[in-house]
Parts: C-alpha cells; sequence; structure tokens
C-alpha cells in the first residue's frame, strides 16, 4: 500500500518521474517470459524426441 501512494505521489508533482510508472511493468515482463518458456516446453520436448533415431 504504502509503494502505491509513493508512486502516486512522485506522479502528481509538477515533473512527475516517469520511470516510477514503469516499475511494475518489470515483474511482468518476468511473468510473461517465464509463462511462455513453460507453455513451449512441452512442445519442444515432443519435437525433439519425434526427431531422434529409434
Amino acid at each position: 500500500m504504502a509503494r502505491v501512494r509513493w508512486r502516486e505521489g512522485a506522479l502528481a508533482q509538477d515533473d512527475p518521474i516517469v520511470w516510477v510508472s514503469y516499475v511494475p511493468l518489470l515483474p511482468l515482463a518476468l511473468l510473461l517470459f517465464t509463462g511462455l518458456y513453460l507453455f513451449a516446453l512441452p512442445y519442444l520436448s515432443k519435437r525433439r524426441q519425434a526427431g531422434r533415431p529409434r
């Protein structure tokens, strides 16, 4: 809760600190990339197994 108030206070200034509004996007980007990796992982392992000679 304190972070939200700090961010609102930083953005309410006459000359707002722009990077403060982008800070919450960093964890979301991490979640996006790890989620895409975990989504693609089963498909990539099936492709590797199909290419192996028996």
